[in-house]
């Protein structure tokens, strides 16, 4: 008897550690992306954030209020995100932050805290929210969101 339910409680035990281990790897899946996309960054490879992107996607940059109540969002596209990288100055470095993953079916969000330096040089840190979906099996980012801080930076 005992052994029938020793049994019974792993086969009712196994779908939930499987639901556990295939949620890990997507978390796991979910932050290469954006690490791949950073490394991209610091390359200046447009075409490999290309192919990290939802094409119909795009980055929007939330500035830092100026007080006037009235600041303008700056969406981009992939495309053009890509450009700027190709063209930037010095190499982009980004990191972020204990980044919260949330995952459901194809698609997941993180949140994180971030900074970005130009080269040596501190440009800016805010929040990043990146929207990615799961296509062919293989997850794309959709939508970044970011603030774009030069005051509360916490020093990394």
């Amino acid at each position: 008897m005992r052994a029938f339910l020793a049994f019974l409680l792993i086969l009712i035990s196994a779908p939930a550690a499987a639901q556990e281990n295939g949620a890990e790897a997507d978390r796991v899946a979910v932050l290469a992306v954006i690490d791949r996309l950073f490394d991209a960054m610091a390359a200046g490879d447009g075409e490999a954030i290309a192919a990290l992107s939802v094409p119909s996607g795009m980055i929007t940059a939330i500035p830092q209020a100026n007080g006037e109540g009235n600041d303008p969002l700056s969406p981009l596209s992939w495309d053009d995100f890509a450009e700027r990288v190709e063209n930037a100055p010095a190499p982009l470095r980004e990191r972020i932050f204990a980044p919260d993953v949330r995952v459901q079916g194809d698609m997941a969000m993180v949140w994180a805290r971030f900074d970005l330096h130009v080269g040596d040089n501190f440009s800016h840190c805010g929040t990043n929210l990146f929207e990615l979906l799961r296509q062919g099996g293989t997850w794309r980012l959709y939508h970044v969101t970011y603030t774009h801080e030069q005051t509360g930076c916490e020093a990394r």
